[in-house]
């Protein structure tokens, strides 16, 4: 967002075709990336997000929908509700134990989901 200047669901700024090409393909205008991504980068209170983005946090309703996630808060990730990586090429493994120290650790890691695969 912050690199080409992207408010969502109202302005691509400066965003290439290949930056916007991306942003479609990993489903970034899904509202729970957007609004989760928000909340961990700044907060969740209005006043703690850029005024730029300010309106799209409100048309998002991203307040209500990170107060009412009942995903748990991992330091060093985003926690996003409703988003799952089902591809299982994906899949690193199966870390039932500590699967965020397992994923800091391991440099191809991106993501850990219940229960608990790597991906």
């Amino acid at each position: 967002m912050s690199q080409y200047g992207i408010l969502p669901s109202r302005s691509w700024g400066t965003a290439t075709d290949a930056a916007k090409g991306l942003w479609n393909a990993n489903e970034c205008d899904f509202k729970n990336k957007t609004c989760f991504y928000m909340a961990h980068k700044y907060g969740i209170t209005l006043a703690s997000i850029p005024a730029a983005l300010q309106p799209s946090f409100t048309s998002l309703n991203c307040a209500a929908v990170v107060t009412a996630s009942k995903c748990t808060k991992v330091s060093g990730y985003v926690a996003t509700e409703g988003v799952a990586r089902d591809a299982p090429a994906d899949d690193l493994g199966y870390y039932p134990a500590n699967a965020s120290a397992t994923c800091s650790a391991n440099p191809k890691c991106l993501a850990f989901s219940a229960p608990f695969v790597m991906a």
